[in-house]
């Protein structure tokens, strides 16, 4: 690659190349743009991958910027101008997209079902996206590479409210909804919990919320009460016995999501590579419960239990205070994926177990006939 991109750069800094683009008038502006777009958006790859660690492509990138971007008086100005010019680019998308969706709402809604398939969690990302994308709302003419996450986000939600398709979207994944929805747990205890369980239909597996008392829960470390506000679902932190600021209920699970649970988007769109017949979706549990394959749990007392005291008016009040810090174990909600011949072990999708309480004892080991993992 590096001498490619030596030879690349070599002939572009050619004195025979800068004069014929220095004679370039007015009617060539757009191809005079076009070029220097592209200049620009190589040379920040560049610096990106880091091959301006290597000397020569270093001072070549250094030439490249002082011959195409630098103004007399105020300096080398590439980075303001490419991304103002990025800015500009992705305007216009937006609004050739809209265009295209006020033309033809079902032909759009029917070539993108080809791209988003039900139930599927895509990154938005993938070129092979992006290129429908192009294919769909705009033309060859456009340039390449320059399309933003926000940018595309918003006409996806563009097209969703103009009704077609509903996209689910999660931070830089998205989908159309599943045909049916998974359940694998009791069903919800009040208005709250009906409103959120169908709340995070919308969302990527998540592993399970552990309901702590009616409406507040644990959403991996943090304490978080949901509550209504009219039609509408809110929630907030609690800390310390302190309630924080309210947000919807969406808002929270979008911006907490990937912090408690970073992997969840990875695996939702690794999982979709293997769909099955119903999508997984987050469940609630009761926080004093044990898992099933750990078999029923006796009733704690109050303090019998970590983090747990008991308050003046009888009820069991969960305190975080000795609940562990640290991140959140690994937890996979989908079914178990059977990679059939050709495939060996891990390179499937396996199911693991949501993580225990605190202080529980470990699960007792079933038996193993033949060899076990230490012993191979």
């Amino acid at each position: 690659l590096i001498p490619k991109l030596n030879a690349l750069f070599h002939a572009v800094l050619s004195p025979p190349f800068l004069a014929t683009f220095r004679h370039l008038g007015s009617v060539e502006k757009r191809a005079k743009e076009g070029f220097l777009l592209r200049v620009a958006l190589c040379l920040r790859t560049c610096a990106e991958k880091r091959l301006t660690e290597h000397g020569e492509v270093a001072n070549q990138v250094a030439q490249l910027r002082r011959q195409f971007f630098y103004v007399e008086g105020y300096g080398e100005l590439m980075e303001d101008w490419l991304q103002n010019r990025i800015r500009q680019l992705n305007d216009e998308f937006v609004q050739r997209a809209t265009a295209v969706v006020g033309k033809g709402l079902a032909a759009v809604l029917a070539r993108l079902q080809r791209t988003f398939r039900p139930g599927r969690w895509l990154q938005l990302s993938d070129p092979q996206i992006q290129e429908d994308l192009y294919a769909l709302f705009l033309d060859d003419a456009f340039p390449r590479h320059v399309l933003t996450m926000p940018s595309i986000v918003k006409v996806l939600r563009k097209v969703s409210s103009m009704g077609a398709g509903d996209f689910h979207i999660y931070g830089d994944i998205a989908r159309l909804p599943p045909a049916r929805q998974s359940f694998m747990a009791s069903p919800p205890q009040d208005a709250i919990e009906a409103t959120l369980l169908e709340l995070l239909q919308r969302f990527p597996p998540f592993p399970p919320l552990k309901r702590l008392r009616p409406g507040v829960f644990l959403f991996g470390r943090q304490e978080v009460e949901f509550l209504h506000r009219g039609p509408n679902l809110f929630a907030r932190l609690l800390q310390g016995g302190v309630a924080g600021p309210e947000v919807s209920a969406e808002e929270f699970l979008a911006l907490h999501g990937p912090q408690e649970f970073p992997s969840a988007a990875s695996m939702a769109v690794k999982a979709a590579q293997h769909p099955s017949n119903a999508a997984p979706s987050t469940t609630i549990e009761a926080f004093s419960s044990m898992p099933h394959f750990l078999g029923t749990a006796p009733a704690a007392s109050p303090g019998s239990c970590p983090g747990w005291s008991h308050d003046a008016s009888g009820g069991d009040v969960a305190r975080l205070g000795a609940l562990p810090k640290g991140p959140p174990a690994r937890y996979e909600p989908y079914p178990a994926f059977n990679p059939g011949p050709g495939l060996g072990p891990g390179q499937g999708l396996g199911t693991m177990p949501a993580p225990g309480l605190p202080g529980s004892p470990p699960a007792p080991r079933p038996p193993v006939f033949g060899l076990d993992d230490d012993e191979i």
